[in-house]
């Protein structure tokens, strides 16, 4: 990938990222509808995978790489299903988070 579609590339992971962060603070419907889907520990498990491919693409310098993995980070909160019944200790560490 030649170093100008990266940085053009990157520059749309991070304002998409920046847009996604405005809409889910500033919008209650999804807010509560993400944070129904937050409740699935399958959420919680993947998210420090992506530190893996932050420090790759930090290694190779890949501006593409390091916020479409930021813009996964984010997003992968709800890319699960809201589970039946969240757990009494999920509910717990949600209220302290």
């Amino acid at each position: 990938m030649s170093k100008k579609l990266d940085l053009v590339l990157g520059i749309l992971f991070a304002v998409a990222t920046v847009i996604f962060i405005m809409v889910f603070l500033t919008n209650d419907d999804f807010f509560s509808w993400a944070f129904e889907r937050h409740h699935n520990v399958l959420s919680w498990y993947i998210r420090p995978l992506f530190i893996i491919p932050i420090v790759i693409f930090a290694f190779k310098k890949s501006l593409t790489g390091i916020f479409a993995s930021i813009f996964a980070l984010f997003t992968s909160m709800f890319w699960f299903p809201a589970p039946a019944k969240s757990s009494p200790q999920v509910l717990s560490f949600l209220a302290y988070e």
